[in-house]
C-alpha cells in the first residue's frame, strides 16, 4: 500500500472523527427533557390514583421536553415534584407546607412553590383533587368535549410557572340525563360509548348521572298486585328495517334492522334480562368510580300497559295516573334492590310554560320507604309558572338546553340558558342538570354550562371563544364560528316561535304534517337563510384550521347541509299539496319528486359523517318516517294521473 493512500484513508478517519466528536459536543449543550414525578399519597384512594395517572398523562400531551413518571415513591433525582391529593392523604404535601387553602369537600387546590420546583394539586375529597386535575388540563390549553378530548395544536416547552388557583362551585351538583327516548337519542347508545361519555363527563366536572327510564324500558322486572312487568323494549316498541329502498346503507354495515349494540346478540328472555341490567348496573359503577352519584328519574304517570288493571282508574294506555304511596314505595323499592349502586330514584315534578326548566323531585336511597315527593295534581297549573322557585328539600332544577321538537336539526338557545342557569343560582338552587338527547352540535352549550357552573360570570361568547380560538389557534376562525352561533340560534328561534313542530319526529312527520294546501309562510325563509349563512361559517372556518378541531366543524358543517336539504324537502311537499288543491297533479309530482330527491340528499349527507348510534338511529327515522311515506305519496299520485 503506498504512502498516499494510507495518507488518504487517515485523513478520512480525521475528518469522521472531528464530525462525530462535533456532533457529541453540540448535542451536550441541547436542554435534557425536564423530570418530572407525579407523586400520589401511598393509601391513596382510587380516584386519586387515577389523577396522579391523568396529570402525568396531561403533561405528556402539553409539553415536548418532560420525562414524566407517577407513582408514590419519590426518586432521589433532581428536577419537577407534583403532589396528588391534599395534606391528608399526602404527606409529600403536608411535609413540604404547602399554604393549602380551606375549602369545601368540592374544592380544587393548585400551589407551588416555584423555588423548590414542587407544585401540589388536588382539593379535599378524592373527586375534587381529580378535577382539580383536569382544571390545571384545560389552563394548559386541552379541551374537554363530549365527542373526546381535543389537545393544544402545538407542544411546547416545560412550564408550571404563575399557575395557582383555589375554585369553588357555583352548583354543587352538576347532573347529565342520558338515555331518554328514540332511536336518534343516548337510548340507542350501547355500554361502550356511554362509558366514553362518563368519562368526558367527569372531566367537565360533572359529578352526578341522571338515567332517563321509560316505562317501556327492560331495566327493571318487578310486580305489583300480582301483575308482573314484561314489556321490555327500545324506541316506544319500534322497528326500523334496513332493507329494501334504505337510504343510507353505508351507515350500518350491512344489518338488516336498526337495533341497540348492547343487546343485539341476545335472544333468550332471561339472557336479554340478565345482559340488559347488566347494562345499567355497569352504567352506575362507570359513574361511580369517577366520584358521581346517580340516579333514575322516572315518568310520575307512565307505567308498562300490563299494569292497566292494577292502577285505579286507569285505562288500557294508562298516562295521567296519580301516584299513590303504595304504587311509589313499590316501584322505588324496586328500583333500589335490583341496582345497589343507585343513589336516587326521581320524578318529573313540573315543567315550565316556556320550557326552559323542570323541577325533579327526589327520593334519596335511605328514604325509600317513608318519603314520598309531592307531585302537582294539576301540572297545567305548574306549567304556567315561569319565575324559578326556590328549592324545596330533595328537588333539582332540569336546565333546557334543547327543543326536543327540534332533536333532528342543530340547534342552540344560549341566551336562553345563560338567563335561566344565573337566575336558578340566584334562586338558591345546588343542584341542577342539563341533558340533550344527544351529543349534536351541543359540545359549545355543554362547554359554556360546564364551566358557568363553576362560575357564573363566565359569559357564552367568552367562553365559545375560550374553546375555538383554542383547538384552532385561529381567532378569525372562532370569530366566524361565533357568527354562525348567531344565524344557528336566529334560526331556532324562528322555528320555536312560529312552529316548535316543524321538524318533530315521529310517523307523518312530513307527508301528514305538511302536505297540507296552506300558504309557505315567509318565516321559513328567514328559518332557511339564516341555516344557509351557519353553514357557510362552518365551512369558511372548517377550510382555514388544522388539528382535531377540523373534523368535528366538518361533522358540523355536514349536519349544516343536511338540515337545508330537509327543509327544501319540507317546502317541496307544501308546493306539491298547494299544486294538487289547484289541480295540477303534474306540479304537484313534479314538487314530490323534488321532495324526494331533496329527503334523499339529507340522509345521504348524514350517513357520511354518521359517528354514533344516535346519528344512525336518526337515519333510520328518516327513512322510516319521511322517505318511505314520500314514496309512497309519489306512487299515489303517479297511479291518479295515469
Amino acid at each position: 500500500m503506498t504512502h498516499s493512500i494510507i495518507h488518504r484513508i487517515f485523513h478520512q478517519y480525521r475528518v469522521l472523527a472531528t464530525v462525530l466528536l462535533t456532533t457529541v459536543y453540540m448535542g451536550s449543550t441541547v436542554e435534557a427533557a425536564e423530570f418530572v414525578q407525579v407523586i400520589h399519597g401511598p393509601e391513596a384512594a382510587p380516584l386519586e390514583k387515577l389523577a396522579a395517572s391523568e396529570l402525568a398523562d396531561t403533561l405528556g400531551r402539553v409539553f415536548d421536553d418532560v420525562d414524566v413518571r407517577s407513582g408514590s415513591v419519590i426518586a432521589r433525582r433532581a428536577g419537577t415534584i407534583l403532589f396528588v391529593g391534599n395534606p391528608d392523604t399526602n404527606p409529600g404535601i403536608a411535609r413540604n407546607n404547602f399554604k393549602w387553602p380551606k375549602v369545601t369537600d368540592q374544592g380544587i387546590v393548585i400551589v407551588s412553590n416555584d423555588e423548590q420546583k414542587l407544585h401540589a394539586v388536588g382539593g379535599r375529597s378524592p373527586a375534587a383533587t381529580l378535577w382539580a386535575v383536569y382544571e390545571l388540563g384545560h389552563q394548559l390549553g386541552i379541551r374537554y368535549l363530549l365527542r373526546g378530548d381535543v389537545d393544544p395544536l402545538h407542544k411546547r416547552s416545560f412550564d408550571l410557572s404563575d399557575i395557582e388557583f383555589t375554585i369553588e362551585p357555583q352548583v354543587r351538583q352538576r347532573g347529565w340525563e342520558t338515555i331518554g327516548a328514540g332511536a336518534h337519542s343516548f337510548e340507542s347508545w350501547g355500554l361502550s360509548d356511554h362509558q366514553r361519555l362518563i368519562g368526558q363527563l367527569a372531566k367537565m366536572r360533572f359529578n352526578h348521572l341522571i338515567l332517563k327510564i321509560e316505562p317501556w324500558h327492560p331495566f327493571l322486572q318487578h310486580n305489583f298486585e300480582g301483575v308482573t312487568k314484561t314489556t321490555g323494549t327500545f324506541w316506544y316498541g319500534r322497528k326500523y328495517a334496513l332493507t329494501g329502498d334504505i337510504v343510507g346503507k353505508k351507515a350500518f354495515g350491512g344489518a338488516k334492522f336498526f337495533s341497540h349494540p348492547t343487546f343485539a346478540e341476545t335472544n333468550a328472555p332471561a339472557d336479554r334480562i340478565a345482559a340488559q341490567q347488566h347494562f345499567l348496573a355497569s352504567l352506575i359503577d362507570s359513574a361511580r368510580s369517577y366520584g358521581m352519584t346517580v340516579s333514575v328519574q322516572l315518568r310520575r304517570s307512565r307505567f308498562a300497559p300490563e299494569f292497566a288493571k292494577a292502577l285505579k282508574g286507569s285505562s288500557s294506555k294508562p298516562r295521567l295516573l296519580s301516584i299513590s304511596p303504595t304504587v311509589f314505595r313499590e316501584v322505588t323499592t324496586s328500583w333500589f334492590s335490583t341496582y345497589p349502586g343507585l343513589d336516587q330514584v326521581s320524578w318529573l315534578k313540573s315543567r315550565s310554560a316556556n320550557r326552559r326548566f323542570g323541577i325533579v323531585a327526589c327520593t334519596q336511597r335511605e328514604a325509600a320507604e317513608t318519603s314520598i315527593p309531592v307531585l302537582d295534581r294539576n301540572r297545567t297549573v305548574a306549567q304556567k309558572q315561569i319565575q324559578i322557585p326556590a328549592p324545596t328539600k330533595d328537588s333539582r332544577l332540569s336546565l333546557a338546553i334543547h327543543s326536543p321538537t327540534l332533536d333532528m336539526l342543530p340547534q342552540t338557545h344560549s341566551q336562553e340558558v345563560q338567563r335561566t342557569l344565573q337566575d336558578a343560582v340566584k334562586a338558591g338552587w345546588s343542584s341542577v342538570s342539563v341533558g340533550p338527547s344527544t351529543v349534536n352540535e351541543f359540545s359549545q352549550d355543554i362547554h359554556y354550562v360546564s364551566r358557568a357552573m363553576w362560575d357564573l360570570s363566565v359569559e357564552p361568547a367568552a367562553s365559545h371563544k375560550d374553546l375555538w380560538a383554542t383547538t384552532t389557534g385561529n381567532e378569525s376562525a372562532s370569530d366566524r364560528l361565533w357568527l354562525g352561533r348567531q344565524h344557528l340560534e336566529q334560526a331556532s328561534s324562528l322555528i320555536l316561535a312560529n312552529d316548535p313542530d316543524l321538524v318533530n319526529l315521529g310517523p307523518g312527520m312530513l307527508i301528514k304534517r305538511h302536505y297540507i294546501a296552506e300558504p309557505i309562510p315567509a318565516w321559513w325563509q328567514e328559518a332557511t337563510d339564516a341555516y344557509t349563512q351557519y353553514m357557510i361559517e362552518l365551512y369558511r372556518a372548517q377550510g382555514a384550521v388544522d388539528g382535531g378541531a377540523k373534523p368535528i366543524l366538518f361533522y358540523y358543517a355536514k349536519r349544516g347541509e343536511f338540515v337545508l336539504e330537509y327543509l327544501g324537502a319540507v317546502k317541496s311537499v307544501r308546493e306539491a299539496a298547494l299544486a294538487e288543491k289547484a289541480g295540477d297533479t303534474e306540479k304537484a309530482i313534479e314538487h314530490l319528486e323534488a321532495a324526494l330527491e331533496s329527503t334523499y340528499n339529507c340522509i345521504n349527507t348524514l350517513s357520511d359523517v354518521a359517528r354514533n348510534q344516535g346519528d344512525r338511529g336518526l337515519i333510520a327515522v328518516l327513512n322510516a318516517d319521511a322517505y318511505r311515506p314520500l314514496v309512497a305519496e309519489l306512487e299515489r299520485l303517479l297511479e291518479e294521473e295515469n
